[in-house]
């Protein structure tokens, strides 16, 4: 009786372990997914498919919910195709092929010129 208890037990934490090897194996390829539809979102763009540009960011968030380059350029893009508004892409300034790390992007960020105020940074993403 005890042998088969431990043999149980055993089989049951092999199941469990094997369980969560595939949940880690699952996340990455969710985030891998969701960064190939933000390009695809990107190139939809630069071809001015505003329409395909919003489906593919939508896609990605559902697939990374944390990835704030999708949830960024997909509210920029609800913004800026608002029926009374002015079509304007100069909110998505790194569309190009070379992606900027945070500190690049802080670096090149330009004073204000006199009589301006400065502009304050946009909200960010928490997450829950």
């Amino acid at each position: 009786m005890r042998k088969i208890i431990i043999i149980i037990a055993s089989i049951s934490l092999a199941i469990f372990i094997l369980g969560l090897a595939n949940k880690s194996y699952t996340l990455d390829i969710n985030k891998e997914k969701s960064r190939n539809l933000v390009i695809q979102g990107d190139e939809s763009l630069m071809a001015k498919d505003f329409n395909s540009a919003k489906i593919f960011y939508k896609m990605a968030i559902q697939f990374d919910p944390f990835n704030k380059e999708a949830i960024e350029k997909y509210e920029n893009l609800i913004k800026v195709t608002a029926p009374n508004s002015k079509v304007d892409l100069s909110v998505f300034e790194n569309l190009s092929s070379k992606k900027t790390t945070p500190s690049e992007k802080n670096n090149t960020t330009k004073s204000p010129q006199k009589g301006q105020a400065p502009k304050k940074p946009a909200l960010e993403f928490q997450g829950c």
